[in-house]
């Protein structure tokens, strides 16, 4: 995985494979558990390769203790984690960008959930919506109270619509209040 013989990690710590953004951290929570504060812990961490390379790994550790309650060994699971988190990385960037492309067109987007009832709303939508640039969430009466009257009945029929045909993607336009109407929204 890093690309070292045996022989060579055995000449290492782990201080010296790991990258040096993480070893504070690493640091950290080993020192809990030598101190007995913990049994185990569970971290993201990257690793150096031989080659100079970065690998992403989730290491678990565990340590067996002697009678007088310090550490006797430690079990560590190294797992390759790199393919996750170039997927996610790559999910970031393209995050930025859509919302970049929402703030520039206007564009407001949400996904519905169903067994919650609530919206989650695209980070560049939420001041479309008249909500905090924090508000990822809202629930689905919420939003909908924010509707213009004029066009509740419609943006409900159309959302109904929708559900029961199974479409995977409602594109509408409709007119949406920052505050919410007083009295009667449909």
């Amino acid at each position: 995985m890093l690309g070292f013989s045996c022989e060579e990690l055995e000449s290492k710590t782990f201080q010296d494979i790991t990258h040096p953004d993480d070893l504070a951290t690493n640091l950290s929570v080993l020192k809990r558990t030598l101190a007995g504060e913990a049994s185990s812990y569970c971290i993201e961490k990257r690793y150096l390769r031989k080659d100079g390379g970065i690998v992403w790994a989730n290491l678990t550790v565990g340590c067996v203790r002697k009678v007088d309650g310090s550490v006797d060994y430690f079990l560590s699971v190294v797992e390759d984690i790199s393919v996750r988190k170039r997927a996610e990385a790559r999910l970031a960037e393209r995050n930025a960008q859509l919302d970049l492309a929402h703030r520039a067109a206007r564009v407001g987007s949400y996904t519905y959930d169903i067994p919650t009832r609530s919206m989650r709303i695209a980070r560049a939508s939420a001041a479309i919506y008249g909500l905090s640039h924090s508000t990822m969430q809202i629930g689905a009466e919420q939003w909908f109270a924010r509707v213009h009257r004029d066009d509740m009945q419609r943006v409900r029929a159309e959302h109904i619509s929708a559900f029961m045909e199974r479409r995977r993607e409602l594109i509408n336009e409709f007119r949406y209040c920052a505050t919410r109407w007083r009295g009667q929204v449909g």
